[in-house]
């Protein structure tokens, strides 16, 4: 009974007067619709939340670990300094701790985390760990004799996590506790704001980590959302009014 009913219905709707009433109406909420579409969100940047519940105890440590510490989600950019060994540099290491702490003023960020932290703790141990020797020496031969000691007494693959075996790349780790795609988008488009208009030794190429690659889903996803969108309503308007 339900079906013979929206056929009739259906058929009605695309008689006469009314078919020109119905493209007005769909013309009417397509217009309505379409500013509230702007605002749709898309992903879910909780790493749990797609495959367990909220009270799960993955979730709920996640929460914690965010709530607690500085947070667990991480932005990685790599700071190219365009020659091997040129981490090793002092100007190098400046503009690297200067963008390190630019990164700290982004929405949402926590901390960060650089190869320069750990130049700043050795420093000291060569003027009887007085703290106030904790900076980046000028002279290339005390931060050679840094870099040194740092790999001499690292486990292998510790060194990975801030600058490749070369010298030449990097990274500027920064901390997040919020996760949602606008905090990705904005904390990118703010880290890219930093080189504008200054002409340093440091190239920053964006983005790596958990936040790198959920800008690109999310970046696809809603480029692929908005294509498909447009083909559809296009192909059944089509198939609708046009046959």
């Amino acid at each position: 009974k339900i079906y013979p009913w929206v056929t009739n219905v259906t058929i009605k709707a695309s008689e006469g007067w009314r078919r020109f009433f119905m493209v007005g109406l769909t013309i009417v909420i397509f217009l309505a619709c379409w500013p509230i579409s702007r605002t749709l969100k898309v992903g879910d940047m909780t790493p749990g939340a797609a495959l367990l519940f909220p009270d799960h105890p993955y979730n709920v440590a996640y929460h914690k670990l965010n709530e607690k510490f500085l947070g667990a989600s991480q932005l990685i950019v790599i700071a190219d300094t365009q020659q091997p060994d040129g981490i090793k540099n002092a100007k190098s290491l400046g503009e690297i701790e200067e963008f390190s702490d630019y990164m700290q003023g982004a929405r949402g960020a926590s901390g960060s985390l650089t190869i320069i932290d750990i130049v700043q703790r050795l420093a000291p141990l060569y003027h009887d760990g007085d703290p106030k020797w904790g900076l980046i020496p000028e002279n290339p031969k005390e931060i050679g004799q840094l870099f040194y000691v740092f790999t001499s007494s690292a486990s292998a693959g510790d060194l990975d996590r801030f600058m490749d075996p070369s010298g030449r790349y990097g990274t500027v780790l920064t901390l997040f506790r919020g996760y949602s795609h606008d905090i990705i988008k904005d904390s990118i488009a703010f880290g890219k704001r930093f080189n504008e208009g200054k002409d340093g030794v440091v190239e920053f190429k964006f983005a790596g980590g958990l936040f790198g690659i959920l800008a690109a889903v999310n970046q696809a996803v809603e480029n692929s959302y908005w294509t498909n969108l447009v083909l559809i309503w296009l192909i059944v308007y089509w198939c609708l009014y046009l046959t």
